[in-house]
């Protein structure tokens, strides 16, 4: 199982947009482990190129599956995860122990954490107690209310004439901090392009 602030670092990068790359050998696996993952951003923010035998770059994939001999170049952008088991067949996840392979100069929670790291992990910590169905909508619940925050936020500073006196306003007004800022600014992509020159009319 998953340590607290390595279940925290694994959101954080997920929720601001780095690569994540799960190895190990068994692909069914590695993939319902992305699959998870993925759950934690808006569907146009996912690029799962699933379980492959050879590392694509961090600006073509966010979420990667590999084997465990596969190597995978050292990155502040890039977060592994080894998944290890000394099962030869395993057949539940309990048989899995997960290693975070971070460096700990490239690798650092922020201060403060983004707000819906600490709202997913809340969740993930919940749902031991709740039903599956009450978790993934209250999941979806707090994606929703981070995409919409983003499109305000998105909105808004394009109308700012003075962005810099005029965003620690904003920010307060969409109940966010400084670090939120990169989830905001990750989650505008799930926008589609005829969604943003929309957007974009419309304060025009």
């Amino acid at each position: 199982m998953l340590i607290m602030n390595d279940l925290k670092l694994i959101i954080q990068n997920i929720v601001v947009g780095n690569q994540i790359v799960v190895r190990g050998q068994h692909p069914t696996t590695v993939e319902s482990i992305l699959n998870v993952f993925t759950s934690f951003l808006p569907p146009n923010c996912v690029l799962n190129f699933g379980y492959l035998q050879h590392y694509e770059p961090c600006y073509a994939c966010r979420f990667l599956g590999l084997p465990l001999n596969v190597h995978v170049p050292t990155s502040g952008q890039i977060l592994m995860i080894d998944v290890m088991t000394a099962v030869e067949r395993p057949r539940e996840l309990k048989c899995f122990r997960f290693e975070v392979r971070r460096y700990p100069e490239l690798h650092k929670l922020m201060i403060p954490l983004p707000r819906i790291v600490e709202e997913i992990t809340e969740l993930i910590t919940l749902s031991k107690s709740h039903e599956t169905e009450t978790y993934s909508t209250a999941l979806k619940a707090v994606i929703q209310n981070w995409s919409s925050k983003s499109i305000s936020y998105f909105l808004a500073v394009k109308t700012m004439i003075d962005a810099a006196s005029s965003e620690a306003k904003l920010l307060s007004i969409l109940q966010a901090g400084e670090n939120d800022v990169f989830v905001l600014k990750f989650f505008k992509g799930a926008l589609s392009h005829h969604e943003k020159n929309k957007l974009l009319n419309e304060v025009q």
